[in-house]
């Protein structure tokens, strides 16, 4: 069942209090503020700060486990974090976004953007575009080899696997094998073909299937909000129905996510679109 049966419009554009730091803003592309959010009594942030330096900021932000309890409120569990959401890189900042990956143990790449979209550009293009090309990208004074191992383009999405290496001393030149699964056609603000985005999460669930056992979900879209919120709560609301979950709590699910990052689920559209989502999980387990 689910808890709510209508959106809230007061809550999806709730204000949220938010911490500024002092940081370049040549590295964010939209108007949405830098943050660093203070959770479980402590900073999260996804980049260490590198010997000699002192810029650590990425428009990133940990997203903590969602538990449901037996009675109550939907919870967070600050001691897991299964996604990270992100802005999508720009052309300064695709070794930073490397270097977020390499040291979270990102396994899987979720793009919700492309590179351009209705002529404005979306997304700077941070893999390389032909099999086994090799890109040096860096961040600071490190630097991360990207090679691009596998391709595979479908209709409405497309499947690539890298392999990625660190010069730094401290990553033991340890090779991580990385997946992206990008998908096509899904404009900012709106929602995407049904029949596509089901095809895209359970192919992510695939991949999740076959990733490194620990490694982490980046999610990212043009802000890292509203299409990277909304997929990050329909795999959250699939695994829960498959878990056989008796009650779905989708506002308290967008509510806990929003204390990770600002404004995930951006739109009325996006709310709407999940809970239609959510019925159509419901109906299918009955």
């Amino acid at each position: 069942m689910l808890r709510r049966s209508a959106p809230d419009l007061n809550f999806l554009l709730g204000v949220w209090r938010i911490s500024v730091r002092k940081i370049s803003w040549q590295m964010d592309c939209s108007a949405q503020l830098p943050y660093v959010w203070k959770t479980g009594g402590k900073t999260s942030t996804v980049m260490s700060c590198l010997p000699n330096e002192t810029q650590d900021y990425i428009n990133a932000s940990p997203i903590h486990r969602i538990t449901m309890p037996n009675e109550g409120p939907v919870q967070l569990d600050f001691d897991q974090m299964d996604y990270i959401c992100a802005q999508a890189p720009l052309h300064t900042t695709c070794g930073d976004f490397w270097r977020m990956i390499v040291e979270n143990n990102v396994g899987i790449i979720v793009t919700l953007v492309r590179l351009t979209e209705n002529d404005i550009p979306g997304c700077a293009l941070y893999w390389p575009e032909r099999l086994g090309e090799q890109i040096v990208y860096t961040s600071g004074s490190v630097g991360f080899t990207v090679e691009l191992k596998r391709e595979i383009s479908q209709i409405g999405y497309d499947e690539r696997e890298f392999i990625v290496e660190s010069d730094q001393p401290a990553d033991n030149k340890r090779k991580l094998h990385v997946l992206q699964l990008a998908m096509h056609g899904w404009l900012d603000m709106g929602v995407p073909n049904v029949e596509l985005f089901n095809e895209v999460l359970c192919k992510y669930k695939e991949l999740k299937n076959v990733s490194r056992p620990g490694s982490l979900t980046l999610v990212h879209c043009k802000a890292g909000i509203g299409r990277s919120g909304t997929f990050v709560v329909a795999d959250i609301l699939r695994r829960q129905l498959e878990n056989k979950c008796d009650v779905i709590d989708l506002p308290g699910i967008i509510l806990q996510l929003r204390r990770c990052r600002q404004g995930m689920v951006e739109s009325e559209l996006q709310y709407i679109f999940l809970q239609e989502f959510a019925n159509s999980l419901i109906a299918q387990s009955n």
